[in-house]
């Protein structure tokens, strides 16, 4: 891994460069932002060593290769020095002193961590759901694991289930599950956070005289809307706890926001645009 093509910088890259790369590539690749923890780790573990000036020039200095004397056994090359004191750290213990090791090993204490999206559709956030759902493993099985969506799940929302990950290595302790919800874009509402929007066509009577209309909510349940007389084009009207879910609260809902959208009617009779034109004169 080599820490500067990791930040997409050069070898003579300034400070102010590296911290501006790595900001920029920690946007895309932090967990909360969706990406992979392990990528993540790897872009932090080479700004740590490329920002500071020391751990920089001795990073420098080992991945050029000098200081080094390379052998290859059986076809596989080892760093002779490196080598030595390491089997003399295994025999002797030693943590400090001429013969201490220079490295850091990290073992690795987990399964790695596997990612999935789940579709839905907007009217299933309106309660809990548990699903049944195939996640690929490292060694490209396929396993079936158990997973509860909350009531409210929001479009986006990344839930960690703990344990569902990659099982490959079964001495190791499983790694987590990341799912993404993905809510399949509804032609009937806008969503605005918890609210619901909708568009609703009035004829020009029924907003002048007032009337009563009706309306479907999300989940299909028909409503009474009252139109006040006078009622003017692109006027909302909001009917309480129609709306979505607070994410794992079924106690707290938003509303469902109708605009009214005012129709001229068309055709009329000689006798109707009559009637309406005395209306106007009287006025």
């Amino acid at each position: 891994m080599n820490y500067y093509d990791l930040l997409g910088i050069e070898k003579n890259a300034s400070a102010d460069q590296i911290k501006s790369a790595f900001r920029t590539k920690a946007r895309h690749t932090h967990p909360d932002a969706g990406g992979d923890p392990e990528d993540f780790k790897k872009l932090n573990e080479a700004y740590e060593t490329l920002k500071d000036p020391s751990k920089r020039a001795e990073y420098d200095h080992v991945s050029s290769g000098a200081g080094r004397i390379h052998v290859n056994i059986n076809g596989n090359p080892h760093n002779i020095f490196s080598n030595i004191f390491q089997d003399i750290h295994n025999v002797f213990g030693e943590e400090t002193g001429p013969f201490a090791s220079n490295r850091t090993y990290h073992r690795q204490n987990k399964n790695r961590d596997l990612s999935i999206e789940y579709t839905c559709r907007l009217e299933d956030t309106l309660q809990s759901q548990e699903k049944q759902v195939s996640v690929k493993h490292l060694s490209g099985e396929r396993k079936l694991v158990q997973i509860s969506i909350p009531v409210g799940a929001k479009d986006g929302q990344r839930i960690k289930y703990t344990g569902l990950g990659d099982t490959t290595m079964t001495q190791l302790t499983p790694g987590d599950l990341y799912v993404t919800i993905k809510i399949v874009k509804s032609n009937k509402f806008e969503v605005q956070g918890n609210h619901l929007y909708t568009d609703v066509t009035i004829d020009c009577f029924d907003a002048i005289l007032g009337s009563t209309i009706q309306i479907q909510n999300l989940q299909g349940k028909t409503l009474n809307l009252i139109i006040p007389a006078g009622t003017q084009t692109g006027t909302q009207f909001s009917l309480k706890q129609q709306g979505l879910y607070e994410i794992n609260n079924d106690k707290l809902r938003g509303n469902l926001v109708a605009k009214v959208h005012v129709k001229i009617p068309q055709n009329l009779t000689p006798d109707q645009l009559n009637m309406l034109r005395s209306i106007r004169e009287n006025r």
